[in-house]
């Protein structure tokens, strides 16, 4: 299952807003998964609004390069599609972007992605569960863009079509493959990675952590090169 993404993670409030009011048929905007929109003004909006789609329908009707109505068994081009493959790879990228250099927004504690003791913990002695402010330093320091990338990379890496250079269905959509092999050949030959795994181990995802190393594994060993 993927996190819904969140509002303030996208566009502009005021750009926002106006998109969604629009797509009120298909889309639910709520607070913290909560059915109601809230009725406060634009500038108390909260943050952490979360956008789903109220029915899978919408999401594969997106997926579709073609489609026939109602009034006509010809098959019509899609202006809303979306291209699965081209969007994979936007999002692989845009998990290592995140876990190497975080999102635009953050404060100094987020800004600069994944590194060592993200936490700012003062021990490694001491338990976490005997830090009194354990939660919400990670909840601080790892911010929940920053949570997904840790967490969906993989996901997003095995859609992406990037063995032997393969070009989704429209080339003017496609990220350049090779630039997410660099980023994913860095990721894995740097300390990037021990502090995936640290981040992984505050959010008390270890387990996720390790099945996203043997699925990873399990790929074509031809995709990425280490060497």
């Amino acid at each position: 299952a993927f996190l819904p993404p969140r509002r303030r993670d996208m566009l502009p409030l005021e750009e926002f807003t106006g998109i969604v009011m629009k797509l009120k048929p298909v889309l639910r905007v709520s607070a913290s998964g909560n059915d109601k929109f809230p009725k406060e003004d634009q500038q108390k909006l909260g943050s952490d609004l979360v956008v789903q789609a109220y029915h899978l329908s919408f999401l594969d009707f997106l997926r579709k390069r073609e489609y026939t109505s109602q009034n006509s068994a010809t098959p019509r081009l899609n202006d809303y599609w979306s291209n699965p493959v081209s969007l994979a790879r936007n999002m692989t990228r845009a998990c290592f972007e995140t876990m190497e250099k975080g999102t635009r927004g953050g404060d100094s504690s987020t800004s600069g992605g994944l590194r060592f003791n993200i936490c700012s913990l003062q021990s490694s002695h001491v338990s976490n569960e005997d830090i009194e402010d354990f939660a919400d330093r990670v909840a601080r320091c790892i911010p929940p863009e920053l949570s997904y990338a840790i967490l969906y990379w993989k996901t997003h890496l095995v859609k992406a079509s990037l063995e032997s250079g393969a070009r989704s269905d429209d080339a003017s959509y496609d990220v350049d493959v090779e630039s997410i092999l660099s980023m994913i050949r860095n990721f894995l030959q740097s300390t990037r990675s021990l502090y995936w795994m640290e981040s992984a181990s505050l959010m008390k995802k270890m387990d996720a952590a390790r099945d996203i190393l043997l699925d990873f594994l399990r790929l074509n060993p031809g995709t990425v090169r280490c060497s």
